[in-house]
Order: C-alpha cells, then structure tokens, then sequence
C-alpha cells in the first residue's frame, strides 16, 4: 500500500496586515534560507507580539497554505480597521491594503449579490476608507492615486 503525499501549495500575503496583539487563525510560513522549502514560522492561534512584528518587517514575504486562504482573508476582514488607523503604517501602504479588500469583497458581491455574508463585510471595508480619509487629509490623492493604474 503506497500513501501518496500531497504537496502543499502557497500564497504569498501582505505582511502589513498581521496586526501585534492579535491571534491568528491561519500558519504562517517562511522560505528557508535557500529558498527551496516552507518553514513554519507562526502556527494556528499565536499570539503576535513585538519579537513576531520585528520578525515580520524583516522578512522579504510571508507565506499561507492555499488551504488556509479562507481563514486569511477573514482575518484581514476582521482587522481591517485597526489597520486602517495603524500608525506604523504609511498611508500609502494602507490606501493599498484597502483598496485591495475593498476589491476582494466588491468581487464577491458580483459573484454572490444576494448573500447576506458578502453584504455584512461591506460594512467594515468602506468604514475603514472614510477613516482613512477623516485621519489624513492625502489619503483621497493616495486612493485617486491607486485606482488610477487599475
């Protein structure tokens, strides 16, 4: 009897969103030193602290497993806000982080327009567009400036 493993595949993801403090639902992994291998760098349910943030902004990329995309993506939803005013985050970098979820969900709602799901996370995307706004008065030219090379 032969088990045949299957190989796993991954996904890059924004290292700007992995909020300190707040536990993930996801593994996160990092390439080894040559590049030719995942190594898991965060399981399921840890806590981010300060040495993970510093960890984290030196790294080049960060990876997810394809299968936990979903679990990703909900937690990007959830703390969206809280990245919306983060201040060690440029404006610049967060006018693309919504703009990108604001994408994602616009997506979902075309695929999907009848789901209440799809609908509830409109709510927290467009809240964290007006903050940005409200907070920064260059924050229209940073989101004019993204949608203008869509």
């Amino acid at each position: 009897m032969s088990s045949k493993s299957k190989s796993k595949r991954y996904r890059s993801i924004d290292k700007r969103v992995i909020t300190e403090g707040e536990k993930l639902n996801f593994q996160i992994y990092l390439p080894n030193d040559e590049k030719t291998a995942m190594t898991l760098y965060l399981q399921n349910d840890a806590v981010i602290d300060g040495n993970d943030k510093v960890r984290i902004r030196g790294a080049e990329k960060l990876y997810i497993d394809e299968e936990d995309a979903l679990a990703y993506e909900a937690y990007v939803q959830k703390h969206i806000q809280t990245i919306a005013r983060a201040e060690d985050i440029s404006l610049d970098d967060k006018a693309i982080i919504v703009y990108e979820k604001a994408s994602t969900v616009i997506d979902e709602m075309f695929r999907n327009p009848e789901s209440l799901e799809v609908a509830k996370n409109v709510k927290p995307v467009v809240d964290s567009i007006v903050d940005i706004i409200l907070h920064d008065t260059k924050a229209v030219a940073s989101l004019l400036k993204i949608t203008a090379h869509d």
